[in-house]
């Protein structure tokens, strides 16, 4: 999509969103599709809508980050999470913009670091004042191995409800239920090869 009409159909989408469902907290996802000046320009867009987060809008580019979170606290999005680190994260860059506050949420996948990797980074992550929702894209079986890391450690405010299923693996009493994760108590998360 020509550059100019993708982000008014951004903006478009999101102001639709918060009309028909205004009590909704609303999560977007740019996919590092943005530079700083359509980050800012989207952000502008959707004056006055509640952000909850905003996700990936361009690469690591610390410059970049810290002129958007300059920009979102000037303009009444400080509250709105910053997310970063689900796309072939610069692992260096997101915690030196973490240590200054800029990205204040991090989002490398479940299986990237897996539960041991995750289980030391989220604490880490705690102390810093950094929130963590573990990428889950992609697999159902992510979202369930998500919500019990939720579940056990905290610091997980929200994850991301795959709700698609699984061939080999029954997902047992896991499941989403208005808007909640609901896991399993059943040995081995619950789940089941089928």
């Amino acid at each position: 999509m020509e550059p100019a009409a993708g982000l008014r159909r951004d903006i478009e989408a999101v102001r639709a969103i918060a009309k028909a469902v205004p009590d909704c907290e609303i999560l977007v996802d740019a996919n590092n599709g943005y530079d700083v000046e359509t980050a800012i320009r989207f952000m502008e867009g959707i004056a006055g809508i509640p952000l909850y987060w905003f996700e990936e809008p361009f690469h690591e580019k610390p410059d970049d980050w810290r002129k958007l979170h300059a920009w979102m606290k000037a303009n009444g999005f400080e509250k709105t999470y910053r997310a970063d680190g689900e796309y072939a994260p610069d692992r260096a860059v997101l915690d030196s913009l973490g240590r200054e506050g800029v990205v204040n949420l991090r989002l490398e996948d479940i299986m990237d670091l897996g539960f041991t990797g995750w289980r030391a980074f989220l604490p880490d992550l705690e102390k810093r004042g950094i929130a963590a929702s573990p990428h889950a894209w992609g697999a159902g079986l992510k979202t369930v191995y998500t919500g019990h890391l939720a579940a056990g450690l905290g610091n997980i405010p929200t994850i991301e409800g795959v709700t698609c299923g699984e061939d080999e693996v029954s997902l047992g009493e896991n499941r989403i239920v208005d808007g909640h994760f609901l896991a399993s108590s059943a040995p081995g998360f619950g789940l089941k090869l089928v």
